[in-house]
């Protein structure tokens, strides 16, 4: 499996590190890990006053004697690993980067706590889960108790296609603790907002939805066991899905969401306002968009 790792230096990174650290894939893992600066004496400083091109150098020394310590964090458990600096915006470079590599996961920190922080300074993490086909974990440092163990509760955010096996099919790339809890959720928005005359004509429907829902999960449960033993499953009417994603992860303090991008182009995924973005941004936990594999990697 490849693996990208997204690092700066920032509190941010360094737990998306800790938190990759604690993840046990099933298969071998090739990690590259990857830094971006805006400038570098590389590309020159000739427009730059003398004391901008000197914190620059030591920024870009900083960050390669920084990526050296990453790279011996992970050389026991790792197949191969590289690390790599680069110029250019950094969720750009990302993405450019997981594109040629044919990277399987990106792994980033999610900079800023408040509503604010997270819409401007966790744009990176946002573009680079837009954009890339990979599969993007966002890591949100968890509690202090829990910051050296694997996530224990963990929730996959159904919606009832076919596309839902691929959800398991990441989780299957992962081994889990033996006492780790599962929450399949699927949420069905509630229709009592709509006219009444049209919520007659469309409560049958409604009813039999649920039930083809329970079953969809029931099925996914049974495909789930094989990775997690102890598999929870829930349907849940509400207004809003991704905020009754959120309270649900909330209230079975779930340490790790994982949810699907079922759209196939761009256009959708800017235009979408969907409940993968909704999570992404608002989550309290750290969040998977699990996308269909790549395929074949080609040669290194």
């Amino acid at each position: 499996m490849r693996v990208l790792l997204a690092t700066d230096r920032s509190i941010s990174s360094d737990a998306a590190a800790d938190f990759l650290q604690q993840l046990e894939f099933s298969e071998p893992v090739d990690l590259n890990v990857l830094s971006s600066v805006p400038v570098t004496a590389s590309v020159g400083f000739s427009g730059l006053p003398p004391v901008v091109q000197s914190v620059m150098q030591e920024e870009e020394a900083a960050l390669r004697e920084h990526l050296a310590a990453v790279g011996t964090k992970f050389e026991a458990r790792t197949a191969t690993s590289v690390q790599n600096l680069v110029v250019g915006p950094p969720g750009y470079e990302i993405r450019t980067e997981a594109d040629q590599w044919n990277a399987d996961l990106i792994v980033m920190g999610a900079v800023g706590k408040s509503m604010m922080e997270r819409v401007v300074l966790g744009s990176v993490s946002d573009f680079v889960a837009t954009h890339t086909a990979s599969s993007v974990l966002v890591v949100r440092p968890p509690k202090s108790e829990n910051k050296e163990e694997p996530p224990r509760h963990i929730m996959v955010a159904l919606d009832g296609s076919k596309d839902d096996v691929q959800l398991i099919d990441f989780l299957k790339r992962l081994k889990w603790p033996a006492n780790a809890v599962l929450h399949l959720v699927h949420v069905i928005e509630d229709m009592t907002l709509y006219r009444q005359d049209l919520l007659e004509h469309m409560d049958q429907h409604w009813q039999q939805e649920r039930e083809t829902s329970e079953q969809h999960a029931h099925e996914i449960q049974q495909l789930a066991q094989v990775a997690i033993p102890s598999v929870e499953t829930s349907v849940v009417v509400a207004a809003h899905v991704g905020e009754a994603l959120i309270k649900y992860a909330d209230r079975h303090h779930c340490e790790l969401v994982i949810t699907g991008d079922h759209h196939r182009n761009i256009i959708n995924r800017i235009l979408l306002g969907s409940v993968s973005r909704y999570v992404l941004r608002y989550a309290h936990c750290s969040v998977v968009i699990a996308r269909e594999p790549r395929g074949e990697n080609p040669a290194t």
